[in-house]
């Protein structure tokens, strides 16, 4: 990782049985230049080939891990507004850690009255 001018993180999911293999490349590592935008894409094995796909690496919460905390709390706030406690147990991280990312990043969440957490419009 040290001598690397760019490093890209794969994580792959796939059920027992199933024909498709899904991936998530998240970029962790850039000397120069921004970080690009998390990658999926859906595998699927057939007689006739494999077909490839482009897929959403947040739709799967097993792949979403691998990707930025403030994404995922952004995604999660989409459909309502919730508590630091409830987004804690939805993103399977401590809840010291979720307040602490929701009070560094203002411009995207806003702490409300009745102590939940909601996405600024």
């Amino acid at each position: 990782m040290n001598y690397a001018r760019s490093a890209w993180e794969l994580q792959a999911k796939r059920e027992e049985g199933e024909q498709a293999l899904t991936i998530g490349l998240f970029h962790r590592k850039v000397n120069e230049g921004a970080f690009h935008k998390p990658l999926g894409m859906t595998f699927t094995f057939g007689l006739e080939g494999t077909k490839v796909g482009k897929s959403d690496p947040y739709s799967d919460p097993t792949l979403a891990q691998g990707g930025s905390l403030t994404t995922r709390l952004r995604l999660e706030l989409k459909h309502g507004s919730k508590t630091a406690k409830v987004l804690a147990s939805d993103l399977q991280k401590r809840e010291n850690e979720i307040r602490a990312r929701l009070s560094e990043n203002p411009k995207f969440f806003l702490h409300l009255e009745d102590g939940s957490w909601g996405l600024r419009e």
